[in-house]
């Protein structure tokens, strides 16, 4: 190869403009050495970054044990169901507050379900599939009705969708008798009776890794005026109570953990 194709060859590669690895930090560069690489921030980073989200306690505080100093802060968060860790915070000089470690707890299926109809009415077929799929949050402990009571009902409510539902009557024992006929003009107007609990218990986990809590779902039913159908519901007493005792579980056992003071509330970083 000729003196002058080396020179244009060796003219372009240096032409050739820095190519970014990096956002604004890592770039390889043609030089008459080679392609070299160069980071802008230097050989180390001048301080700490970092924003790691944890799903579980044990996590969290293996990183803050690695990480905090005497001017770390901790804050939780009991709606949101999260704790933040700020571990470069305000001391006796200012800090940049770039490296924040956060636990942030995760909403088990079952509590979503549970809490996503809660209030809701259902149809007869609605409501039975409901108490079908999450029978196993059912408990029979301390209850005036097990899971297989509200199974047989359910499998009850199956069954009989095609008739006309009258008004119901308590009973001695604190349950409700819902009088139906059947509509179809063969049977000769059958008459019958479901019966059904005013209250059943449920044990319920409102974040993976907390333990579950009990509490009362209150059953409601309402008798269409006119098509005479029925529909079902329930109302949870005190799950945002249970979720926030779930929270401060967690938070204990953080504080136990890190030995740092966690503050209720955020550390405002926008």
């Amino acid at each position: 190869m000729s003196s002058d194709m080396e020179a244009v060859i060796e003219t372009a590669t240096l032409a050739a403009l820095p190519k970014q690895l990096e956002p604004g930090c890592k770039y390889i560069v043609h030089t008459r050495e080679g392609v070299r690489e160069f980071d802008t921030r230097g050989d180390l980073p001048p301080f700490k970054t970092g924003w790691p989200v944890f799903r579980d306690a044990d996590g969290f505080c293996a990183y803050y044990g690695k990480h905090a100093d005497e001017g770390s802060e901790v804050y939780a968060d009991f709606d949101a169901g999260s704790v933040e860790a700020v571990l470069d915070a305000h001391g006796g000089t200012p800090r940049w507050r770039g490296h924040v470690a956060t636990l942030q707890l995760q909403r088990t299926p079952s509590w979503l379900s549970w809490i996503r109809h809660d209030r809701e009415m259902m149809s007869q077929q609605a409501f039975a599939d409901f108490i079908e799929d999450n029978q196993a949050d059912v408990t029979g402990e301390d209850s005036p009705v097990s899971v297989m009571d509200l199974l047989e009902i359910a499998q009850s409510l199956r069954i009989h969708t095609k008739v006309a539902y009258q008004s119901g009557t308590r009973t001695a024992n604190g349950q409700t008798e819902l009088a139906w006929v059947e509509e179809s003009s063969a049977s000769a107007g059958k008459h019958g009776k479901l019966t059904v609990p005013d209250i059943f218990i449920v044990a319920l986990q409102p974040f993976w890794g907390t333990p579950r809590y009990r509490m009362a779902a209150r059953l409601r039913y309402r008798v269409d005026p006119h098509s005479k159908a029925l529909s079902f519901g329930y109302r949870l007493d005190g799950p945002d109570r249970a979720s926030r005792d779930a929270v401060a579980e967690v938070v204990t056992d953080v504080g136990a953990q890190t030995q740092a003071t966690v503050m209720t509330g955020s550390p405002g970083l926008g």
